[in-house]
């Protein structure tokens, strides 16, 4: 006969097997209800996303197709009514004088193109000046994003580049009051700029590196919307400030909240990088800047791209 001890540690056993087993069969359910965050935490320790079966963006294998979807699948871009925008060139890059933007001191690169007159003469169009083959902007300052908080933080980097004094934690709590929100739109950002603060924002789709280019050349950081790969989590959407790019080596220079480098030296992607990524999101890109320099700006974009129709058409035929 076994003694009372040997007993109750065949039981205890016994007792810990059936609780880890019960365990194992709930704990998926209950960490699936817990807010994203703490999922990802749990997700990073040991063992702990293939026990749990966490799922650090769980989302459902496919969304429900609209009604109708089947009968609209065929979509047409209509013309406009005033004329078919012509095919855009990109301009030879002919500069080679390397380029620092201050603060400071922001250079007009881009004339605006002149308003035509009504008489019968044909308008002479302004002709972009070349650009250097490198720029940077100096003074930009990076700051680590929050959870899922690329949108708040990379505005935040902006805002505070000329000065204002909003915090990543004040722009997200008005931008997602739910914290697992995990995607904030650029006109989100944009709407934002313009009506809580004393700096404006402009939010396009269809630039292109030239664009960009133009931008940082003038002095103006710009903000990206793109795909976004990494190990061991997949496809995301992310946004990138471009506060520079160099021609020589065919690489644009950013400021990346999530990845860093935390000294403000700049994340470096290749051209055909960046390209592939932003693609992903229409070539979509917005601008933060003092209304004092609105003028300028405009006068960079151009009077397709601020031209909503012509822009979301030119937009389509990129796409």
């Amino acid at each position: 006969f076994m003694n009372k001890q040997i007993k109750f540690a065949i039981l205890g056993i016994a007792l810990v097997q059936i609780l880890l087993t019960v365990g194992l069969l709930v704990l998926p359910s209950i960490t699936r209800e817990l807010p994203g965050e703490m999922r990802v935490r749990l997700a990073r320790l040991p063992i702990g996303e293939t026990l749990l079966e966490i799922g650090v963006t769980p989302l459902p294998s496919a969304l429900p197709a609209p009604s109708g979807a089947i009968e609209r699948s065929q979509i047409t871009i209509p013309t406009i009514a005033a004329a078919t925008p012509t095919p855009r060139t990109t301009p030879t890059v002919l500069a080679a004088k390397f380029k620092r933007v201050q603060v400071d001191e922001i250079r007009e690169i881009n004339e605006p193109t002149p308003v035509p007159t009504s008489t019968a003469t044909p308008a002479a169009t302004a002709t972009p000046l070349p650009l250097p083959d490198q720029a940077r902007i100096e003074g930009m300052k990076i700051i680590v994003q929050g959870f899922n908080n690329c949108g708040p933080a990379n505005l935040t980097i902006n805002l505070g580049f000329y000065g204002n004094t909003s915090t990543q934690a004040e722009v997200a709590a008005f931008l997602k009051p739910n914290r697992e929100d995990r995607n904030v739109s650029p006109w989100q950002m944009v709407d934002y700029v313009n009506g809580q603060t004393d700096m404006r924002a402009f939010v396009g789709s269809g630039g292109d590196l030239e664009l960009i280019k133009r931008l940082v050349a003038s002095g103006f950081p710009v903000v990206i919307e793109k795909g976004y790969e990494l190990q061991g989590q997949g496809w995301l959407g992310h946004y990138l400030t471009i506060f520079g790019y160099d021609d020589d080596e065919e690489q644009m220079v950013s400021l990346d909240t999530n990845l860093g480098p935390w000294d403000g030296s700049g994340r470096y992607d290749s051209y055909e990088e960046i390209e592939k990524y932003w693609q992903q999101f229409n070539n979509t890109f917005f601008v933060v800047y003092p209304p004092d320099k609105e003028g300028q700006l405009f006068g960079i974009l151009g009077s397709e791209m601020l031209d909503e129709t012509t822009m979301w058409h030119n937009a389509a035929q990129d796409a």
